[in-house]
């Protein structure tokens, strides 16, 4: 394999050990011979020039093993995730089937625990295997997971009756000690998961903590905003905890007030005359927003806007929408982007309101257009040469 490869450590030769460690592991299933002690001893000769592996069998140990997904973890991963996902009986977790035979969570203030049963099946190699599973969450990021495989009915109905009763007593010290007396198996814990299915659950779990926090730094900021201001009349520099305080308080509305966008006509003109309210504000106080994912609204809206404003109607629908409010709408959000300082992309707007100035295709509704045209900056001289001036 060192042959094929020039280095055995890079991403292509990792990958097929890891074909070659499954291949393994399968061969012994049906033989019952353990062919990996040789394979790792012939890894051993083989030559590596990362510095963080000895050779090709510190590298299998250290890259290949670790990356071996257990039946544990599929259970671990399903039953930490069903904590926050409502799952059928029947359910795909990447490459496995999984058909819960039995379930049950209960919920005590911060800390809540699932119990059930749930049958894997490989949908590669069709083993399959019945397990329990006791999910433990804490609160904030702590899970305690144990596992281990089903028994028969009275043993799992028995560890469900008592570690059911230990959370009543909300002690978590006495549920984790039982959890750990009743189980065999293996434990897990968040960063037991796959990735992108930790990360989802670190993102829901942050939501609120995230919330709650911009509501804690708005107050700040209310309280204190005229001696922000009174800073920035005498031209001084504001303490970088009001400072802070006055970036997420802004940054958190003007997120708002860009969601609303979308919504309906009455949310769209608040949310718009709001936008115009911060982007005062912030001047006032010298204070810009990084906010990279409502600027990619704002785009998608402008173009969205666009698209409607262009597209053909019927004579008897063609007063439906108030072309020139939404002129003006779009004059509006553009000019907050710019007093902002934010950084819009407008080339897609642009090229749709310029590929209509020369097709012709909406001749009825040229005069707005050409509105268009002016506020996005369209040298409306050039359009029917080709050259669009931004």
């Amino acid at each position: 394999m060192w042959l094929v490869f020039e280095e055995i450590s890079r991403p292509e030769g990792t990958q097929i050990l890891r074909y070659a460690a499954r291949a393994i592991e399968l061969a012994g299933i049906v033989s019952g011979i353990n062919l990996e002690p040789e394979f790792v001893a012939r890894l051993a000769v083989a030559p590596t020039n990362d510095p963080g592996y000895s050779d090709g069998a510190d590298l299998y140990h250290q890259a290949v093993t670790t990356a071996k997904v257990t039946w544990g973890q599929v259970a671990a991963h399903y039953a930490i995730a069903s904590l926050f996902n409502a799952y059928p009986e029947q359910h795909r977790v990447y490459c496995y089937e999984t058909d819960r035979l039995d379930y049950q969570i209960q919920r005590f203030g911060t800390l809540a625990l699932a119990i059930g049963q749930v049958r894997l099946t490989s949908e590669i190699s069709r083993e399959s295997q019945h397990l329990i599973f006791a999910a433990l969450h804490l609160g904030g990021l702590d899970f305690h997971c144990c596992i281990q495989p089903f028994r028969d009915r009275l043993a799992y109905s028995q560890l469900k009756d008592s570690l059911f009763s230990s959370l009543t007593a909300a002690s978590t010290a006495q549920i984790i000690l039982q959890m750990s007396q009743l189980f065999d198996g293996e434990t897990f814990a968040l960063n037991d998961l796959f990735a992108e299915e930790e990360y989802r659950i670190v993102q829901q779990l942050s939501r609120d903590t995230l919330t709650e926090l911009d509501r804690l730094y708005t107050q700040v900021y209310r309280d204190n905003y005229s001696l922000i201001a009174a800073y920035r009349r005498a031209a001084r520099d504001v303490p970088p905890e009001l400072q802070v305080a006055a970036e997420v308080a802004l940054r958190y509305r003007f997120n708002r007030a860009v969601a609303d966008l979308n919504r309906s006509n009455t949310k769209r003109v608040s949310a718009l005359n709001e936008l115009g309210a911060i982007a005062t504000e912030a001047e006032r106080i010298d204070c810009l927003l990084n906010v990279p994912q409502a600027c990619l609204d704002i785009e998608a809206f402008i173009e969205a806007t666009i698209q409607k404003l262009l597209a053909p109607h019927a004579p008897d629908d063609f007063d439906s929408i108030d072309r020139p409010a939404y002129v003006r709408e779009l004059s509006h959000l553009i000019e907050v982007c710019q007093r902002l300082e934010l950084i819009i992309d407008l080339n897609p707007a642009q090229e749709s309101v310029f590929l209509a100035l020369r097709s012709g295709r909406v001749p009825m509704i040229t005069g707005y257009v050409m509105q268009l045209a002016q506020v996005l900056r369209i040298d409306v001289a050039r359009a029917s040469s080709g050259n669009v001036n931004i």
